[in-house]
C-alpha cells in the first residue's frame, strides 16, 4: 500500500525552508545546520533537481548506502552518491593512484593533500557539490573539496556525530572558508510528533544550535517494553504492519545479528513487504519501497537520514553503553528516536541483568508524560 512518502513541493516549503533555499543560490559557498527532520535534505534534494532542471552539473554526496536509496527513491534523475565511493572514483580518475590509506576506510588526507598539491589539479568552477549529513565526513575531506571544488553546499548537524571520523560545524565552515551570511541554521521539526520530539530532546546533547522547535501534532506517547517472549513482541510487530498497511516501519538492532534474528522470524510469520539491508549483503539487499508500507529491518549504523512511520528500537540490553561522562549512548539514541514520524517503541529483555537494566533505565526520562513502560508478564 502506498504511503505519503515523497518530496514537498516548492509551495509546500515552509518560509524558513524557502528563505535557505533561495539564498543557497546566491554564493559558491553554504552550510545549512539544524536538528533531526528540519527539512535539509528536502532542501537539497529541491535544489538539487532545480539546478538539474536549469541544465546546471550537480552531484549529491551521502554517507551510507541506504541514505543514498531512499534519496534515489525521492528524486528521479539527480547524481546521488554515497562519498567514499566517489571519492575513491575520483581519485583514481584523476590522479591514475589509488587514495592512499592510513587503514581500511580511512584515507590519509596529509598524504592526499601533498599529491594535490604536486599535480596541481584544476579547479572545477561549475559542479555543483550538494553534501548531506556533512557531520559524517572528516575535515581532510573538506580542505579536498576547498580546493577542488568551487561551488559547494553542507549540511549537517553535529548532534547526530556516531562515526569516529568526523567534523564540526566550526571545522566544516573554517574548511570551505563558508562566509558568515551563508551560514543558515532550521529550527522546526516537520517529521516527529510532539511526543516522539520531547523524548528526542531528552537525549540532546549541547552543540551548537538549540534543539528545534517542538512541532504542533499530537500521537502516542513512546512506549518502552521489556519482554519475556521475543517472538511474542516480534508478533506484535506483525500485527500493527497488518493494523497499519500503509505504515513503513522500521526495526532498528544494535548489532547484525539481532538483524538478521529478527527479519527471519518476520519472514516466518509471512510478512511480504519485508525488507533488510546490510553493506556486506551488496547487490542480494532488496530494494526497500520507501513509498509504501512495509516493514525494514536495518543495523542502527545504518538508520542514520532515514524516517519510518513507525520505528521499534529493540533489544535495548544490546547497545554498548558509554562510560560516565561519554555522550555516545544518549547521541545514538537522540539519532534513532528522531527517525520515527508516527510511533516509538522501545524493547528490552525483561531477563536482562539489574545493573544493566538500571544504568539502561537512568537514561530515559522518568516520566509517564514523555516515555511510558511496560512489562510483559511471565508465560
Amino acid at each position: 500500500m502506498k504511503n505519503n512518502f515523497r518530496l514537498p513541493t516548492y509551495e509546500e516549503l515552509s518560509k524558513e525552508q524557502d528563505r535557505v533555499l533561495r539564498k543557497t543560490q546566491l554564493k559558491d559557498r553554504s552550510l545549512v545546520y539544524g536538528a533531526p527532520g528540519t527539512g535539509k535534505t528536502v532542501i537539497f534534494l529541491i535544489l538539487a533537481d532545480k539546478l538539474k532542471r536549469n541544465k546546471k552539473e550537480c552531484l549529491c554526496l551521502l554517507y551510507n548506502k541506504i541514505l543514498e536509496k531512499m534519496s534515489l527513491s525521492l528524486a528521479n534523475d539527480i547524481s546521488i552518491k554515497t562519498w567514499h565511493s566517489w571519492f575513491w572514483h575520483f581519485f583514481k580518475l584523476q590522479f591514475k593512484m589509488l587514495p592512499p590509506e592510513i587503514k581500511s576506510f580511512e584515507y590519509d588526507w596529509d598524504m592526499i593533500m601533498e599529491i594535490l598539491d604536486r599535480i596541481d589539479l584544476k579547479t572545477d568552477h561549475n559542479t555543483f557539490i550538494l553534501i548531506d549529513e556533512g557531520q559524517d565526513m572528516p575535515p581532510g575531506f573538506y580542505e579536498f573539496m576547498d580546493e577542488t571544488f568551487q561551488k559547494v553546499i553542507v549540511s549537517a548537524d553535529e548532534n547526530q556525530q556516531i562515526v569516529e571520523m568526523n567534523s564540526s560545524i566550526k571545522q566544516i565552515r573554517e574548511r570551505l572558508d563558508v562566509e558568515k551570511d551563508q551560514c543558515f541554521l532550521l529550527t522546526k521539526n516537520y517529521r516527529n510528533t510532539r511526543q516522539i520530539a520531547e523524548l528526542a530532546e531528552h537525549f540532546y546533547c549541547a552543540t551548537t544550535a538549540d534543539p528545534p522547535k517542538l512541532p504542533e501534532k499530537n500521537g502516542e506517547i513512546p512506549l518502552l517494553l521489556e519482554y519475556n517472549n521475543l517472538n511474542a513482541m516480534i508478533s506484535h510487530i506483525a500485527r500493527r504492519h497488518k493494523t497499519y498497511p500503509g505504515h513503513l516501519i522500521g526495526i532498528i538492532t544494535p548489532n547484525n545479528k539481532v538483524r538478521q534474528y529478527y527479519f527471519r522470524q518476520l519472514e516466518i510469520l509471512g510478512i511480504h513487504c519485508l525488507y533488510t539491508y546490510a553493506n556486506h549483503l551488496g547487490s542480494k539487499n532488496k530494494p526497500i519501497e520507501f513509498d509504501h508500507g512495509g516493514i525494514v529491518v536495518i543495523n542502527s549504523k545504518s538508520a542514520k537520514g532515514l524516517e519510518f512511520d513507525d520505528v521499534f528500537i529493540v533489544d535495548l540490553h544490546n547497545f554498548p553503553l558509554a562510560a560516565p561522562g561519554d555522550e555516545r549512548f544518549r547521541k545514538e539514541m537522540y539519532v534513532l528516536i528522531s527517525r520515527a514520524r508516527k510511533g516509538l517503541f522501545f524493547l528490552m529483555d525483561a531477563n536482562t541483568n539489574d545493573y544493566k537494566r538500571k544504568k539502561i533505565m537512568n537514561e530515559f526520562p522518568d516520566d509517564k508524560k514523555v516515555l511510558k513502560t511496560w512489562q510483559q508478564k511471565e508465560c
